[in-house]
């Protein structure tokens, strides 16, 4: 291949993530904090259209974007891929709003004197309220995808691998700032208490009178404290932006000048097959197998391909041989949700052990079966009729085990034993 036939061709139109709002500014003594700045919304991706056709006698695929570039593709290599993006980008945050700032604290009043009483405490201020959270930006929306092909490249759609249409994530609106706290109200003056001295005149029991003086407590009352000023609200949360749309897959099948849209590729998967069988219901090493009714079905939304054939084969494994020679061709379009059956058998062959079976024992592994199918021209496999294994047991049709057998043996004696065959198969043998 030359310089110009890419083997990856990645195709992204995914939008980067919006900014994120700034934090609102904190409210000063009694002022309220800011609002928060918005998220910046993603932008959207942009729609991508491919046209795709081949040319067998120089296998290269062609493939042509809406904007008239045009790039090279190797046809029948299996490493030859389309990957496409076309994400929307996540919104941006929505800034936090700014905490209200606390409330003024109350003036202390006047303490109480002799010739006067103490005053009261005033009122703490208000606390600020928080600032509004910002607004969550807007997700992106995804690009969408639309692919041309004529019905005689239909396989040419295996190329493209699942692409990534999603819609952007929507950005978080932001947390409404904190309530500032009121101001603490001002302690009333304190009260003032002092004795005034009384005097009186009393007589003793002699008849003496002599002077008596008291002292009487006097008491002018002190202020109240102020009330503690109101807490300022909460800000409100911003409120989130909206996700953005996913982006939608559009084929249109040009079939002699007439447009057939699908809204998706063929697939295959695996249906089932006819259980294996084997002459004596046993199934042991180094025996020839067929594995007969495999069936497929397209679980797309679209016919396969008209004019490429899918060859059916095995994948060799610990227990499996299989040949290229006895691969099967499964040919003819199979409509959408539709299934087909092989008409001839897959042959493979049961490996050898590499061990042999002990006596006493009973020899038994599971080996299983995992198919293939691949689109011929492109050389393709379809992922989901790999997906599932199915096991089967192998054994010997013959156990053996030790019946009779001296437990010493003498130099130069002969010594009878016996030993017990079982035929676990359902044919005779010998």
């Amino acid at each position: 291949m030359g310089k110009d036939v890419n083997y990856n061709l990645p195709i992204d139109t995914s939008t980067k993530n919006g900014a994120n709002g700034a934090s609102g500014r904190h409210g000063g003594t009694s002022a309220h904090g800011e609002s928060g700045g918005n998220g910046v919304s993603a932008q959207h991706a942009a729609d991508i259209a491919l046209q795709l056709s081949a040319d067998q006698s120089t296998n290269i695929v062609t493939v042509v974007r809406d904007g008239g570039q045009t790039y090279s593709l190797p046809l029948g290599d299996p490493a030859a891929a389309i990957t496409i993006k076309a994400n929307g980008g996540k919104g941006g945050n929505g800034g936090a709003g700014g905490s209200g700032g606390g409330g003024l604290n109350g003036c202390s009043g006047m303490s109480a004197t002799q010739y006067s009483y103490g005053t009261n405490g005033s009122n703490g201020g208000p606390g600020g309220n928080g600032g509004r959270g910002g607004n969550g930006g807007d997700g992106g929306n995804a690009g969408n995808l639309t692919l041309y092909v004529d019905q005689q490249n239909m396989d040419l759609l295996m190329l493209v691998t699942p692409p990534e249409l999603k819609g952007g994530v929507h950005g978080a609106g932001g947390a409404g700032g904190k309530a500032g706290k009121g101001g603490e109200g001002g302690s009333g003056g304190a009260s003032y208490t002092w004795f005034k001295p009384v005097t009186r005149l009393l007589h003793d029991t002699d008849g003496k009178c002599r002077h008596v003086t008291d002292y009487v407590p006097q008491y002018m009352a002190g202020g109240s404290s102020g009330s503690h000023g109101s807490n300022g609200t909460t800000g409100e949360q911003g409120p989130n932006g909206k996700r953005g749309k996913d982006g939608k897959l559009k084929i249109l099948v040009n079939d002699a000048g007439v447009s057939r849209e699908y809204p998706g590729r063929y697939k295959l998967a695996l249906d089932g097959f006819q259980p294996l069988t084997s002459d004596g219901d046993i199934i042991e090493p180094d025996q020839e197998l067929v594995v007969d009714g495999m069936t497929v079905r397209n679980t797309g939304p679209m016919p396969t391909p008209v004019q490429q054939s899918v060859q059916i084969s095995l994948i060799p494994n610990q227990w499996v041989d299989f040949k290229a020679q006895n691969t099967v061709t499964m040919s003819g379009s199979i409509a959408a949700s539709a299934r087909k059956t092989l008409q001839e058998g897959i042959a493979f062959r049961v490996k050898s052990a590499t061990e042999m079976p002990a006596t006493d024992t009973t020899f038994e592994r599971t080996g299983s079966l995992q198919f293939k199918a691949t689109l011929s021209r492109v050389n393709k496999n379809f992922d989901d009729v790999s997906k599932n294994i199915h096991n089967f047991t192998i054994r010997y049709p013959v156990e053996i085990s030790t019946v009779v057998m001296p437990k010493v043996i003498a130099r130069e004696e002969e010594a009878p034993f016996a030993i017990a065959i079982r035929n676990i198969s359902s044919k005779p043998i010998g």
